[in-house]
């Protein structure tokens, strides 16, 4: 057994029988000082004279008495056991107070906890789609006001026609009024172009994203469901494909559900359910936020081509908008001082 473990061993023999200890402590001081005294008694001194001439040499008993103890003792397993006797006859005195002493703290960890995991799951944990990295969104300086990050529905169009990414998706979100099976309720639902699913590399945990009349271009009512929306409203039913549900009274059918992981491009958000927007200049009165008309302001996230920087892509999409100022002929877009447009990297940035 190393000198370590013989220690050790040691302390814990003493806590076990500490009183035994004790009584063994005060006398080997006890023999020590009597032994000295007795040696200087054998000298010439007088009894009286060597017990006290003793006791000097030997110092103060009880400093003696701590010193040896320190080499048994836990003292920090002492020092925590009288805290804990303190703070329960503190309780018993005054059970209100500590009460709300404990719950303060409860709800501050609690509150500290609930803070550090938003932040990771709105700050730190990488978009969860394929290659974050090459995607960037849009910020359009307007003077001496704050920037705007939406696009005008047009520019967004040529902009994606103008073959400088690898590809652009729109989005715009809205509260909707969800009915099925009878039951109705207000959910939050987020509008996407057809080509949303497949810009991300996201692929459906049940059924398929929008199916390919969607994908080109002839709009059909159809719903992806996020993965929470469908394990609370349909209880993670497999047979929900197909299904019809109604959104403002219109009905879609359900044709695929998002995996767990993902919830689109705007960090701390889960919307219930994705539906394709319309063509620009159709509209659906029931659901007039799918209008696709050309007046609308839509937020907008683009991928970069392999081996082009964003600086190229800026450039190049500066240019895109400087035509559409020129040519456009709605009025909101003309007077709302657009200018000029800057990309900024979804993978790199920490919003």
């Amino acid at each position: 057994m190393t000198l370590m473990s013989q220690e050790w061993m040691n302390r814990l023999r003493h806590l076990g029988h500490r009183s035994r200890f004790e009584g063994d402590l005060d006398d080997e001081i006890r023999f020590h000082i009597e032994t000295r005294a007795a040696e200087l008694e054998a000298s010439g001194l007088a009894r009286s004279d060597a017990r006290a001439q003793a006791r000097r040499e030997f110092g103060p008993i009880a400093r003696a008495g701590e010193d040896s103890r320190a080499a048994w003792h836990f003292h920090w397993l002492e020092d925590l056991t009288a805290d804990i006797r303190y703070a329960l006859r503190a309780f018993r005195r005054s059970p209100t107070f500590t009460l709300t002493a404990v719950l303060s703290l409860a709800l501050g960890i609690g509150a500290n906890s609930a803070i550090f995991t938003a932040l990771d799951a709105v700050l730190w944990r990488p978009l969860p789609v394929a290659d974050p990295n090459r995607l960037v969104d849009f910020s359009i300086s307007r003077g001496k006001l704050p920037a705007e990050t939406d696009l005008p529905a047009p520019f967004a169009q040529q902009l994606r026609e103008s073959n400088i990414f690898d590809g652009l998706t729109i989005e715009t979100a809205d509260g909707l009024s969800f009915s099925y099976d009878g039951r109705a309720e207000r959910i939050l639902g987020e509008i996407v172009s057809p080509n949303f699913f497949t810009l991300f590399g996201v692929e459906p945990i049940l059924g398929q994203n929008f199916t390919p009349d969607v994908g080109n271009g002839h709009w059909v009512a159809e719903a992806v469901l996020s993965y929470n929306f469908w394990k609370r409203r349909f209880g993670g039913d497999p047979t929900v494909i197909g299904r019809t549900i109604r959104l403002n009274a219109y009905p879609f059918t359900i044709v695929g559900v998002s995996p767990p992981s993902f919830f689109g491009f705007v960090r701390g958000t889960d919307y219930e359910l994705r539906i394709p927007i319309l063509p620009q200049g159709q509209e659906i009165a029931q659901v007039s936020v799918i209008s696709g008309k050309p007046q609308h302001w839509l937020n907008s996230v683009a991928r970069l081509k392999p081996g082009v920087t964003i600086l190229q892509a800026e450039a190049a999409a500066d240019a895109q908008l400087q035509e559409f100022l020129r040519t456009t002929t709605i009025q909101r877009f003309q007077k709302a001082g657009l200018a000029p447009l800057a990309s900024l990297a979804r993978g790199k940035r920490e919003f």
